[in-house]
């Protein structure tokens, strides 16, 4: 048994293959002002309380995606832009968490 009974180990033409659950999810979002229009090009920066820290830059219709994040785990979101935007927590979940960033006005 490998890391518990959820593991499961298969073998295939000389491959093993080793699948069990999902330990990392990922936070996609939207960038948008207080009037609803898209911030392109502004630097999202997440992090949490254990040090990690990631950026990402906004693309043309204000989405952004970080990957590779633990489940269950907390983080704040932060974005850096000509407008002001209020930190966001956000607890990852299975998937993708999906979370809309607004300035204020």
């Amino acid at each position: 048994m490998l890391n518990g009974p959820a593991t499961a180990v298969s073998a295939q033409d000389g491959r093993l293959t080793v699948s069990g659950p999902v330990s990392t999810g990922g936070i996609t979002g939207l960038a948008l002002s207080s009037t609803g229009k898209a911030v392109a090009n502004a630097t999202v920066i997440i992090k949490n309380s254990a040090g990690y820290r990631a950026t990402t830059v906004t693309d043309a219709a204000g989405r952004f995606t970080f990957n590779g994040l633990t489940i269950g785990g907390a983080y704040t979101l932060n974005v850096s832009a000509l407008l002001k935007f209020r930190p966001q927590a956000v607890t990852v979940v299975e998937g993708l968490t999906e979370i809309t960033l607004i300035a204020e006005p």
